[in-house]
């Protein structure tokens, strides 16, 4: 027993009669091809009924082939060169081909290289005790407590370096820069006031010039000895 509706023919279940559809093994609505007057199935029974529930070239099959995918009741064709893909992207290029962002390409853009059957980026070699190396041997940071310097990881800092544990590296040390303590002026006014003294006190004991210079000399004496404390320290 069968039904027409709108030119398809549907096979009815359970009934002991020849169907239309029956020469297409799991095929439950199919239709006359006018051009070549064959039967073409455009719908499987449901896995409820047989295990052919996936059409695909209008035969019904339990699994699609390779080179196709999955979609609900239906097996459709991946891209050109794809051997296993899904609905957005191939998984996996024919023979000779590379995969690369879902597509087959025959060779590897740059700077990429061909692994096998996809492009993949070039392994970086990281420097010793390197914890973030974007290319070769270029390291960014050190793992701690290992110090950063030209790219490489040190334990300690060389020699006119300096270690910032804060941010594990090594920093060029600049030592104080020296200041010449020019003592002249301090030792012309100490020897001209020596003199002074020397002189005044021969000439009249009872010059106070002689008091008024002690005490000059005394404030130059102690100026002296600051100014030489502020230039070495």
């Amino acid at each position: 027993m069968s039904g027409i509706s709108n030119g398809l023919t549907y096979a009815q279940v359970n009934v002991t009669v020849d169907y239309i559809c029956s020469s297409i093994q799991g095929c439950q609505v199919c239709s006359n091809n006018s051009t070549t007057s064959t039967l073409q199935c455009q719908q499987c029974f449901t896995s409820a009924f047989t295990n052919l529930s996936l059409l695909y070239q209008h035969q019904c099959l339990s699994s699609c082939p390779l080179t196709t995918y999955s979609n609900g009741l239906k097996c459709m064709d991946c891209p050109a060169l794809c051997q296993q893909c899904n609905s957005t992207a191939c998984l996996l290029c024919n023979n000779s081909y590379l995969l690369y962002n879902g597509s087959c390409l025959t060779s590897c853009p740059a700077p990429l290289v061909a692994n096998a059957t996809h492009c993949m980026q070039v392994p970086v070699v990281c420097p010793t005790n390197c914890a973030n190396c974007p290319l070769d041997n270029v390291c960014l940071a050190c793992d701690s407590p290992y110090l950063l310097l030209s790219n490489s990881c040190l334990s300690s800092c060389p020699p006119n370096y300096k270690p910032n544990n804060l941010m594990l590296t090594c920093e060029v040390f600049i030592p104080p820069a020296e200041t010449s303590y020019f003592p002249f002026p301090f030792l012309i006014a100490s020897t001209l006031l020596t003199i002074a003294l020397v002189f005044i006190k021969c000439w009249d004991r009872r010059s106070l010039v002689m008091g008024n210079l002690i005490a000059f000399f005394s404030i130059v004496e102690v100026g002296s000895m600051i100014m030489t404390l502020v230039y070495t320290f």
